[in-house]
């Protein structure tokens, strides 16, 4: 007969246990930091005649879903349209997206590392898993 003996049984339970409750919330603080690094970059990129559509930028963030909201009233015409009127968005700043959905595209590592930072902590409950 073979026996085994699980030392730091509980310790190890109460461990996992708190990193299961503390991914959602370090998921979320991922994505806001992801999405405050994104937001300056995307305005960056954003037409300027004005500056409005620029300083309309702002980051959001609920759960696990982030976006980056540009609030002017002729962002998301800016951003996708291609058609009718707007033919010539095309030819003046390229095919869609034009600015922040092809900043996050292109940034999308940052993302990533961001939120797998946050993570660590929580993933690896305490030094239990490497």
């Amino acid at each position: 007969m073979i026996s085994a003996r699980v030392r730091n049984l509980a310790e190890f339970m109460f461990d996992t246990n708190r990193a299961k409750a503390d991914v959602p919330p370090a998921t979320t603080r991922g994505l806001k930091k992801a999405n405050d690094r994104l937001l300056p970059e995307a305005a960056a990129a954003a037409p300027r005649l004005t500056g409005e559509l620029a300083g309309s930028g702002s980051s959001e963030v609920h759960g696990n879903t982030a976006a980056l909201v540009f609030s002017a009233e002729h962002a998301p015409i800016i951003e996708w349209f291609r058609q009718g009127r707007f033919r010539g968005l095309t030819a003046r700043y390229g095919a869609p997206p034009r600015f922040a959905a092809r900043t996050i595209n292109q940034r999308e590592d940052l993302v990533v590392d961001v939120i797998e930072q946050e993570l660590d902590k929580p993933v690896t409950a305490d030094g239990w898993f490497r």
